[in-house]
């Protein structure tokens, strides 16, 4: 028993500590005085010591590698799903059903670029810009308002509040008066322009554009009209009374037709310093461009998500190979000393293996060191109880691997190796232990019949059960 756990302390030490610990319990090993005297297949004790500590430590750290093994999968297996999504949102985008329609708007954005560069001028640039004349339609629009609402509140009382009838109605005529000249400035020249320079390709829409374009000239006249004949009657004298203000002494013919020029203004600018192909152009190119975005952004988490897969794999596959070097130190400083150990039996003859069947002995100077094949003990279905950290984690890197990267057997080979290792190693440890077994039994064979007892016996197990016998009489 103290030969066993010098063993195992050897073992210990030799893995933690380096070269100096080897060297002890390989001198613990050479310690071994029964080891001339086994069996070639048989290890001793020491060796068996060695042997288990291998087999227990490789289970202690594939247990201690279990919860980052799982982590890692976790995380691989969310990355993954995520990538998928990722993908699927992405073919949905690039060729779903907006695909043809987005083709669509970008050859027709191709074709209309093709168009204007080749054209000395392009004729579908605005004159004036909208926001130049929006903000030209503004600025007249308050002054209209200040304008309209001085007009009508020249003759109330200063004191009225705020709601009363003559202040509120002088409010909305303030707003209407120039409201009414702006709309019909708008609609006569977009039905203007319309009618000159888009013309409707077939009969029934020219009928429309002709009906559209007298209405809007009629609304307009009418608004140039009464916006005229207002301002006109502001400044005219009434009956031998003077003008409705005195803070202004202006002609009533210019200022009337000085207020109703904005208004024609206005529609003409509308009808032709600006644009309504450019408006259109300009908009069909934001969906375009919204277009190209959108393909960009799901593009671009698509390859996110998928880059997240690949990480997640590589981290899971570099824990994997962390934890498979070390249990294979383990496996590799075991063999090491049982190894060194056998060598330096004089009396070893050559083609023999320890612990199995079909190994060869080489030379290797002072040394015999043998070239172990370990026999296949356990399949990886058996082998899944043993490391079952490692080998699931090697199942989820192979369900769930990139197929982008190459295929990567060495870590499956390698945990292979491991398992038969690990399983001739507990191999060995069996049938140490069922030689012990074996001896136990004849040594009490032999005693049983040293002693004159009868031979019969029974075997339970491992161990021979030889019934006692009494002589005499009872009492």
């Amino acid at each position: 028993m103290g030969r066993i756990i010098e063993g195992l302390r050897s073992l210990a030490s030799a893995v933690t500590a380096g070269g100096g610990a080897a060297r002890a319990a390989r001198s613990d090993l050479r310690r071994e005085k029964s080891l001339v005297d086994l069996p070639e297949e048989q290890p001793s004790n020491a060796e068996t010591a060695v042997l288990s500590r291998v087999v227990v430590t490789a289970y202690r750290r594939d247990a201690g590698e279990a919860n980052d093994l799982q982590a890692g999968a976790r995380q691989l297996v969310a990355a993954e799903a995520e990538a998928v999504r990722a993908q699927a949102v992405r073919d949905a985008v690039v060729a779903g059903e907006q695909a043809a329609r987005r083709r669509q708007r970008a050859d027709e954005a191709g074709e209309r670029e093709a168009r204007t560069l080749s054209q000395e001028i392009d004729h579908a640039r605005p004159l004036i810009g909208l926001r130049v004349l929006a903000g030209i339609e503004v600025m007249l629009l308050l002054a209209e308002i200040f304008f309209w609402y001085q007009v009508f509140t020249y003759d109330t009382d200063d004191g009225l509040s705020w709601l009363s009838v003559e202040k509120l109605g002088a409010v909305v005529l303030g707003l209407a008066i120039p409201m009414l000249g702006l709309l019909a400035a708008r609609a006569a020249g977009a039905t203007w322009q319309r009618f000159l320079r888009h013309p409707a390709a077939d009969a029934a829409g020219r009928r429309n554009q002709h009906g559209a374009v007298i209405a809007a000239t009629t609304i307009l006249v009418l608004a140039c009209y009464v916006v005229f004949a207002l301002v006109y009657w502001r400044y005219a004298p009434k009956d031998g009374y003077e003008a409705t203000s005195s803070a202004m002494d202006l002609p009533p013919w210019p200022a009337g037709l000085f207020f109703a020029g904005l208004i024609l203004a206005d529609a003409v600018a509308r009808a032709f310093c600006t644009s309504e192909a450019a408006m259109a152009a300009r908009d069909r190119d934001k969906k375009v461009a919204a277009d190209r975005a959108e393909v960009r952004v799901v593009s671009d988490r698509a390859v996110s998500a998928t880059a997240g897969w690949h990480t997640s794999w590589l981290s899971l596959r570099n824990q994997v190979a962390v934890a498979l070097d070390g249990i294979g130190q383990v496996v590799a400083t075991g063999d090491l000393l049982v190894l060194q150990s056998r060598s330096r039996r004089a009396d070893r003859p050559a083609g023999t293996g320890w612990a199995q069947t079909g190994s060869t002995w080489t030379d290797a100077g002072s040394y015999a060191v043998p070239t172990v094949q370990l026999p296949v003990h356990l399949s990886i279905g058996q082998v899944s109880a043993t490391l079952q950290a490692l080998t699931a984690a090697v199942d989820t890197l192979t369900r769930h691997q990139p197929p982008a990267l190459a295929e990567q057997p060495a870590l499956r080979e390698e945990l292979d190796d491991l398992h038969r290792r690990i399983g001739g190693l507990q191999e060995a440890v069996d049938r140490s232990e069922q030689a012990e077994a074996d001896m136990v039994t004849e040594e009490a064979v032999a005693e049983a019949s040293a002693a004159g007892e009868p031979e019969t016996h029974v075997v339970q197990g491992n161990h021979v059960v030889v019934p006692l016998t009494r002589t005499g009489s009872p009492g």
